[in-house]
C-alpha cells in the first residue's frame, strides 16, 4: 500500500459500504490513481479466492457435540446472573436493616413516646389507647394469658 488517502476507503468500496456520493469519488479516483486500481484488484483476487475455496464438511456428531456443549454454559451463565442478582439483595437488605435500626432516616433521634392520638389509632382497645406504655404492655400480657387460658 502506499501513501494514497484513498487507499483507506478501498476495502468498504469493494465490501459495498460506502454511501452512493463516497462511492462515486473513490470511483473516479481508481481510475486515475494505479496505485488504488492494483489494491483494489488484489481485494478482487483475494475475495474470488475465499469464493472459490469449499468449506470443510463438519463432522456428523458435531451437531449433537455443540448443543450438548451449549447447554451446561447456558445454565452457568443463569447461575452466574443468579448469583449477581441474589447478592444485590443480600446487600439491599443488609443496608436498608441498619438503615431501619438506626432511627430515623435523617439520622436524628427517635421523637420519643407516640402521641395520645397515634396510640389510639393503631389500637383497637379504647383501654390500651388511655394507658402508659407500661400499663398497655401489662393489660396485652394480661389479655394473652387470659385467652391462653380460656379465661
Amino acid at each position: 500500500m502506499g501513501g494514497c488517502t484513498y487507499q483507506s476507503r478501498l476495502a468498504a468500496y469493494h465490501d459495498g459500504e460506502l454511501p452512493p456520493e463516497r462511492r462515486r469519488e473513490v470511483q473516479e479516483h481508481v481510475a486515475g490513481c494505479p496505485a488504488c486500481a492494483a489494491e483494489l484488484e488484489r481485494l478482487r483476487a483475494v475475495s474470488r479466492l475465499l469464493q472459490s475455496a469449499r468449506a470443510p464438511a463438519m463432522p456428523e456428531d458435531m451437531a449433537g457435540r455443540l448443543h450438548e456443549a451449549l447447554v451446561p454454559a447456558r445454565e452457568r451463565g443463569i447461575i452466574r446472573i443468579c448469583r449477581a442478582v441474589s447478592l444485590a439483595a443480600a446487600a439491599l437488605l443488609v443496608v436498608c436493616g441498619a438503615w431501619l435500626l438506626t432511627g430515623r432516616p435523617d439520622g436524628a433521634a427517635s421523637a420519643g413516646p407516640l402521641a395520645e392520638w397515634e396510640v389510639a389509632a393503631v389500637t383497637l382497645d379504647p383501654e390500651l389507647a388511655q394507658a402508659s406504655a407500661e400499663e398497655a404492655t401489662a393489660l396485652w400480657l394480661v389479655s394473652d394469658l387470659s385467652r391462653e387460658n380460656g379465661l
